[in-house]
Order: C-alpha cells, then sequence, then structure tokens
C-alpha cells in the first residue's frame, strides 16, 4: 500500500510540471527497472553517457530523490 502511495505522488508530480530532462529520466529508469535495481550509479551513468554527479543532480531536481534511491526502491519492489 505504501508503494503505491508513494507512486502515486510520483506520478502526480510528473503531471503537474514539465519535465526537462525527460528523455534522461526515461532512459535511465529502463535501465533501473530492466536490472530490477541490480546495478550502481556508476554503471547506470556509463550507459546514459553522463557523469554520476550530473545524474544524481538531474533526478534530485526533477525526482525528488538519487538515483540510488530509486535503484533500492525498486530493488525493494
Amino acid at each position: 500500500d505504501r508503494i503505491a502511495l508513494i507512486e502515486e505522488s510520483l506520478l502526480q508530480l510528473f503531471s503537474m510540471r514539465p519535465i526537462r530532462a525527460g528523455g534522461l529520466l526515461e532512459t535511465s529508469m529502463q535501465y533501473i527497472y530492466e536490472c530490477r535495481g541490480s546495478m550502481t550509479v556508476g554503471s547506470l551513468a556509463e550507459k546514459v553517457n553522463y557523469s554520476e554527479r550530473n545524474l544524481r543532480r538531474i533526478f534530485q531536481n526533477e525526482l525528488g530523490v538519487s538515483p540510488k534511491e530509486l535503484i533500492r526502491i525498486i530493488q525493494f519492489q
């Protein structure tokens, strides 16, 4: 129930404001889901051709969570 609530609130956040880095976030999330969260932020950064620092900054600004936190959430699911 908690996971569903969190997912619903994230979807509401997505719909409320435009995402500037939408392509990067979509691609990143696809990689994370494909691996079921069994990847590091470093390997994700290599796959999307961004530095870890930029990836963390973009995730934090656009989603409100770091890539590492998102990876852990997906592992938990």
